[in-house]
């Protein structure tokens, strides 16, 4: 098949097709970044860095070395406790989870009102055609 044989349907085109139907939005990385709000790994890093008091300061190369992952970094945090210290071990992981989630909420929490007041009409614009939404990521401004 010649590419000028693929037919280009515009989003005129699927709105109309799924007009009065039930339909899905997966919704992956970009939606925050789209209204302008940086919810990536490294910039909520950098809020738990900024807001803990100095707590993440002491991981920040341990951080920076597991390239804001946050998986990477619970992992190699708990290579240093012992096996047996269960309680330990579930209370970090949960503890740095916690806060990874706040620093989230924080950044999302900062942003809102901005974001109703620019770009709300085009949101309800493109989720008013759909019935359900997914999303791949922390979007917490689509909850």
């Amino acid at each position: 098949m010649k590419k000028e044989d693929i037919p280009f349907i515009t989003y005129k085109d699927v709105l109309c097709q799924i007009e009065n139907e039930n339909n899905s939005l997966l919704i992956a990385n970009g939606f925050n970044y789209g209204l302008g709000v940086h919810t990536g790994y490294s910039d909520i890093f950098q809020r738990m860095i900024k807001d803990n008091n100095g707590i993440y300061i002491q991981a920040k190369s341990l951080i920076e070395k597991c390239g804001y992952d946050l998986e990477t970094f619970l992992g190699e945090i708990d290579k240093d406790i012992k096996k047996d210290n269960v309680f330990l071990r579930k209370y970090t992981k949960n503890k740095i989870k916690y806060d990874f989630m706040q620093a989230l909420h924080d950044i999302v929490k900062e942003r809102t009102n901005s974001i109703y007041e620019d770009k709300n009409e085009g949101i309800f614009i493109l989720l008013k055609q759909f019935t359900n939404y997914f999303s791949l990521n922390y979007d917490t401004l689509l909850y």
